[in-house]
């Protein structure tokens, strides 16, 4: 279904009982009352193309639900050894897998330390699914420099704005890399707010 433009109507028109269900209990179907399914969803609207590839009338306009989901591993865990690029820890993720359209909004925190000062600790993110992405570093990565004090624990949060997905089921799960000495990581979060 998808909603249809109200009719503008005239006096003593005769209407059918095909025009009533399009104008009231279908365009009614199409609202975020009738189509809320899940307690914390919110609603965002797609909009389809046309054959053409341009953006269609308001009556290709649909209203979705979608649900944040979040991940969290408070489990501290260590990358040692030579430099390394980016990969898993012993505990893979965070993980979220969200239905999405064409956007999502990113949030992820971490507590990091390295034991070499200058060496850098960071954690960012791929997506696999309808999206296929590698990993994104600067400017979305949690990066701890180093430089503040060897063996200190740090916090870390960032948010971005992930545009340019492919609508569909989407997994977004982080990754991790060092630029040297031991990389420890904890209290691992990630959450998405799909668009």
């Amino acid at each position: 279904m998808a909603w249809t433009a109200p009719r503008t109507w005239v006096h003593d028109a005769v209407v059918t009982a095909a025009q009533l269900n399009e104008q009231i209990r279908d365009n009614l179907n199409e609202t975020m009352c009738a189509k809320a399914r899940t307690n914390g969803g919110h609603f965002t609207t797609l909009e389809a193309l046309d054959v053409e590839g341009d953006p269609d009338d308001e009556n290709h306009t649909h209203i979705v639900e979608r649900k944040c989901a979040s991940h969290r591993i408070a489990t501290s865990e260590t990358l040692t050894g030579a430099a390394s690029t980016w990969t898993d820890l012993t505990t893979v993720g965070p993980t979220v897998s969200v239905e999405t359209g064409q956007q999502a909004l990113i949030f992820m925190s971490c507590t990091m330390m390295n034991t070499v000062t200058s060496f850098q600790s960071v954690m960012s993110w791929e997506i696999s699914g309808a999206t296929n992405r590698v990993v994104y570093f600067d400017p979305i990565s949690l990066i701890e420099d180093g430089a503040k004090q060897v063996g200190a624990p740090w916090n870390f949060s960032q948010a971005d704005h992930m545009r340019g997905l492919v609508p569909g089921l989407n997994t977004f799960t982080c990754k991790y890399r060092k630029g040297g000495g031991d990389a420890t990581f904890k209290n691992r979060f990630l959450a998405v707010f799909p668009l």
